[in-house]
């Protein structure tokens, strides 16, 4: 009975409703064409660049955010072969060195293809490590091609990396970015998981593209006991036929059988449990001498709740007991 009543109290005290801020359309906001996007990055930097031939061999390849595409390599080859590098690579100069920038498949490509001098775009104030991976990931974090879950984990660094930037609000964020604030925390929440998981992230990546594209298989992956999601992971990479519900079946299965399967709490256990928590806080407060009710209890939880969507840029409203939702 007290569960119950527990229940309905909170499902009446939480209806939690999104409020848009003053002057803004109530309706959501759409996600934005990427290409529009103006973040501060490669293209606002090309005006400083000059455009001169290198050796091949005086270009250094330090990091890649993506492997590269054997499809569109053999394509790419078929065209330098017929009318010679069209777009310049672009290089940095840094501490001493000609770094690529953008450009990696077609690098590939001339280095295929014997090329001893190729032409670039060379930019050569940079001002640190930080300016540097900025400008890299700037030049591949709108592309078409890109998974939610890249564009999740290039967003992450790019923020750790411009500290002005992140420092705006979700909003001006997303706004920067061109993409709609939702959007902005799908990729927010993706990436938070990422830095939870740093050992799943590379295995993930070479996953099937419709699985790097879904928020919700994503999450449901991370959420996975340890071995029941290396489990996972392998069966979907060794049969792209596979689906990824007949694979999370077949892994599940097979950890019921031998013992190890731990089954997602259910609402009412969830329930039961927070319940039992609040009991126990309850009486600590009373044993430290604090006159305090259970409803004042679940009252400061609500509080702090709200206090915390605030921070993170969410308006909410929590309508009175009794009042009409």
């Amino acid at each position: 009975m007290i569960l119950q009543v527990y229940w309905l109290y909170i499902l009446k005290r939480c209806s939690i409703m999104s409020t848009p801020k003053s002057g803004s359309s109530s309706k959501p906001k759409l996600p934005k064409d990427p290409s529009n996007a103006v973040l501060p990055g490669l293209a606002d930097e090309m005006s400083n660049s000059q455009v001169k031939v290198l050796p091949m061999t005086e270009i250094k390849v330090k990091s890649r955010l993506r492997e590269l595409d054997e499809e569109k390599l053999r394509d790419l080859m078929y065209t330098v072969e017929k009318d010679d590098l069209l777009q310049p690579l672009v290089v940095a100069y840094y501490e001493g060195e000609y770094l690529l920038i953008a450009g990696h498949h077609r690098f590939e490509v001339c280095k295929r293809l014997n090329r001893s001098m190729v032409p670039v775009r060379l930019m050569q104030n940079i001002q640190n490590e930080d300016h540097l991976r900025r400008l890299e990931i700037s030049e591949n974090l709108f592309r078409n091609e890109l998974s939610l879950l890249e564009r999740a984990v290039y967003l992450a660094e790019y923020l750790k990396r411009d500290s002005a930037l992140s420092a705006l609000t979700a909003e001006e964020i997303a706004d920067k970015v061109n993409i709609s604030r939702r959007t902005f925390f799908y990729y927010k929440q993706v990436a938070s998981m990422n830095e939870q998981n740093p050992d799943v992230i590379e295995k993930i990546l070479n996953l099937p593209q419709d699985i790097k594209n879904s928020r919700s298989q994503l999450l449901d992956i991370y959420n996975l006991p340890t071995e029941e999601r290396n489990e996972l992971i392998t069966t979907l990479e060794g049969n792209a036929a596979t689906t990824y519900q007949a694979a999370k079946k077949a892994v599940t299965r097979l950890a019921v059988e031998a013992g190890t399967h731990e089954s997602p709490l259910t609402i009412t256990q969830v329930t039961r449990k927070r319940v039992q928590e609040l009991k126990e806080v309850h009486q600590h407060f009373r044993m430290i001498g604090e006159d305090i009710t259970m409803t004042d209890l679940v009252d400061r939880c609500l509080d702090l709740g709200l206090a915390y969507l605030k921070q993170h840029d969410f308006n909410v409203r929590i309508p009175a007991v009794g009042a009409e939702s």
